[in-house]
């Protein structure tokens, strides 16, 4: 299924991407990598550098803001589909834990989006990068203020920009793209464009699933300290 699915994109999309350029020099981190750790490193030095150069000149923020809904291991899959997408594009992806624009809203209790009892630092370490859009109220108020934005939330056009085109090209023009889910896309992998480099480092599994989460998960999702005591308080409790 996993190889048919693959097959069936290159098919689908080919014709889409055969004009498409590559991304600027000095972006593709996919093509610098050496190993998934590698990927990490120079993605964390790219975020550094860009936002230090959007606080400076918000007007070349290209940035990707992460709206991650529902309960923590939705809010976990929406981070990751919004992290591969940001590997693939170089755009600065600053996670939106505390939006509260859900669909269901006025219905939600406390522990649910737009009301999480836990904030994104009581929860994980930064993996390297400041990733908590608390930290960037300032820079994304501007940008949303005076640039342009696009709400990639109509699923035929975010399904066909992150599985068939040149993701950077089809998004340069926009400072702010933001993304809003619980899913975990894996349609960024499979893009014809990127499926190749994001194996290259990831790996695939035995039926061709590339490894993303084995690979990138753990990097991605470092528990603090508090929750890493609680795990394994609760392991040792349910031990015979």
């Amino acid at each position: 299924m996993v190889r048919l699915l693959g097959s069936l994109a290159v098919v689908l999309c080919l014709a889409q991407v055969a004009g498409g350029r590559e991304q600027e020099e000095g972006t593709d981190l996919l093509m610098a990598a050496t190993s998934s750790s590698h990927l990490l490193e120079l993605y964390s030095q790219h975020h550094r550098a860009s936002l230090e150069k959007f606080l400076e000149n918000p007007e070349q923020s290209r940035l990707l803001l992460c709206q991650p809904l529902y309960g923590l291991a939705n809010r976990m899959r929406a981070m990751m589909s919004c992290f591969v997408t940001a590997l693939a594009t170089g755009r600065v992806m600053l996670v939106d834990w505390e939006h509260q624009h859900t669909k269901f809203y006025e219905n939600e209790i406390m522990d649910m989006p737009g009301g999480q009892p836990a904030l994104l630092h009581d929860l994980f370490e930064p993996p390297g990068f400041a990733w908590d859009a608390e930290e960037a109220q300032g820079l994304i108020s501007d940008v949303v203020a005076n640039g342009r934005i696009l709400h990639l939330a109509d699923a035929k056009e975010r399904d066909e920009t992150l599985l068939c085109r040149d993701i950077s090209s089809a998004l340069s023009e926009y400072h702010v793209v933001t993304l809003k889910t619980y899913f975990w896309w894996d349609l960024v992998l499979h893009n014809p464009l990127y499926e190749e480099k994001f194996a290259r480092l990831l790996g695939r599994d035995r039926i061709g699933v590339i490894n993303a989460w084995k690979q990138l998960g753990p990097k991605l999702f470092r528990p603090v300290k508090d929750v890493q005591n609680m795990i394994v308080g609760s392991f040792l409790y349910w031990q015979p």
